[in-house]
């Protein structure tokens, strides 16, 4: 495992990791500007969510195959999604 750490940190940059070695070639290997998160972000993350585990279960609806308990685990989440984003309406 820390083998596989010591090659992981070569290819971050010193801005991403003190023990990076890889310069920086251009501004898309930068770090980004400092994230905050926000209510109007999250909120759009649990929509987009939403969005995502609706196709999991169309595609999963209309597969040939029985998928029940894939689809079982998809559906507990989901309940538990929706209660969670139902405090924000």
């Amino acid at each position: 495992m820390d083998e596989m750490r010591a090659v992981a940190m070569k290819l971050h940059t010193k801005e991403q990791a003190k023990e990076g070695e890889k310069e920086v070639e251009g501004p898309e290997e930068m770090s980004p500007a400092k994230w905050e998160p926000s209510v109007e972000g999250y909120l759009k993350f649990l929509v987009d969510s939403k969005v995502v585990f609706d196709t999991m279960e169309r595609i999963v609806d209309e597969a040939p195959v029985a998928y029940c308990e894939f689809l079982l685990s998809l559906i507990l989440f989901l309940a538990k999604f929706l209660s969670l984003i139902a405090g924000f309406y």
